[in-house]
């Protein structure tokens, strides 16, 4: 089943002026020079989903200058049009933000995480392979939260805990209260477990599409494989607290545990983030979001709100033409792209039959074209 963004609103939202936007089940794209407010207006369908924004800034620095409060809404639409999923969520200055679903208040976000399942690319995302492991971690916290509740409480258990112990053995002056630190382990080690498990079937269930997907777009040109790391692969939890335990107090920090997991994006068995081409690097980042999608579709039986930000950067005409097929034959759903050209984008899309938009965005200022 597909969600579909229909009717969009925003007002005093980052730089976008106050608009009122329909959208088509198919390709919605936007156009503009850099700085015009195409990545805010993806931005903003993300915040609809997620209840924050993807760059880690505060509600308050999401309000337009000059003004109080932010407002966006949104309908979607599910099983063929007939049904219809309203959410508004505004923030006013120095005052809780307020997230409604067809009318009904939500007081906490993570309520809401999974309802619209949403997945970004954007250009940062090439910190997915160049960057440090916690980016890839978040990365794939951003997809599990969505997919799975018990991942998204365990994970929220396990970051409160982890904090905790650290904030004793930081600041008790390497004489740590044991039974303290034994009260931690005892709820961490399960939380650890879960997590660990959990990300492990993930990685299991989308090394296959992954691997399909980077071909796809590349032309059989290179092999792309991953390979997943975790301190847990040798032993549980609990034990390795337990081996771990003067590291951590000479550390003062816990040294092992979920919160090292990593991921190594290989082409041709070599690390792509020191071998890759920067095109070679795009298309691991695309195949491997693509995957995440995929995933995604099959957990909530919904596939989630595309949004390609800046999609074609770094990719030649025959790998764009690829991956537009691709996103196409295998329905992947509503799609959002951005571009700072638009003959360039509707010459991509000519051989694409799905229902198209094309929107240009100028200084803020949204008009369909």
């Amino acid at each position: 089943m597909h969600l579909n963004l229909s009717n969009f609103k925003a007002q005093h939202f980052k730089n976008i002026a106050p608009c009122e936007l329909r959208f088509c089940n198919g390709f919605n794209c936007f156009t503009g020079k850099n700085g015009s407010g195409k990545t805010n207006l993806l931005d903003a369908i993300y915040y609809l989903s997620i209840g924050k924004s993807n760059f880690s800034v505060k509600d308050q620095q999401l309000i337009q200058n000059g003004k109080a409060f932010f407002r966006l809404a949104a309908q979607y639409n599910k099983a063929k049009n007939t049904d219809l999923l309203a959410v508004e969520m505004a923030y006013h200055q120095n005052k809780t933000k307020k997230v409604t679903c067809n009318g009904e208040a939500i007081k906490r976000i993570k309520q809401h995480l999974g309802t619209i399942p949403v997945l970004l690319v954007a250009p940062d995302d090439i910190e997915l392979i160049k960057g440090y492991s916690n980016y890839r971690r978040r990365t794939i916290d951003k997809v599990l939260c969505q997919s799975n509740p018990t991942y998204l409480n365990q994970l929220a258990l396990y970051q409160q805990v982890l904090q905790h112990r650290n904030h004793h053995l930081k600041n008790c002056k390497r004489q740590p209260d044991y039974t303290l630190l034994e009260s931690y382990n005892y709820k961490l080690a399960p939380a650890a477990n879960a997590i660990y498990e959990i990300r492990k079937t993930f990685f299991a269930n989308i090394e296959a599409h992954y691997k399909a997907t980077y071909n796809n777009i590349s032309g059989n040109k290179e092999a792309a494989s991953f390979q997943y790391t975790s301190d847990l692969l040798q032993n549980d939890y609990a034990t390795l607290l337990k081996n771990c335990l003067k590291d951590d107090v000479f550390a003062q920090r816990t040294t092992t545990g979920v919160h090292k997991d990593d991921v190594l994006f290989l082409i041709n068995n070599a690390p792509a983030k020191n071998f890759g081409s920067q095109g070679q690097q795009k298309n691991v980042l695309i195949a491997f979001k693509l995957a995440c999608a995929r995933y995604m579709q099959q957990q909530q039986q919904k596939s989630p709100i595309l949004l390609l930000d800046d999609i074609f950067d770094k990719l030649d005409g025959l790998r764009v033409e690829a991956l537009l097929n691709l996103l196409q034959q295998e329905d992947y759903g509503q799609i959002f792209i951005t571009d700072t050209e638009m003959d360039r984008m509707q010459f991509v899309l000519n051989g694409v039959s799905s229902k198209k938009k094309f929107f240009t965005v100028d200084d803020g200022e949204v008009r369909e074209f």
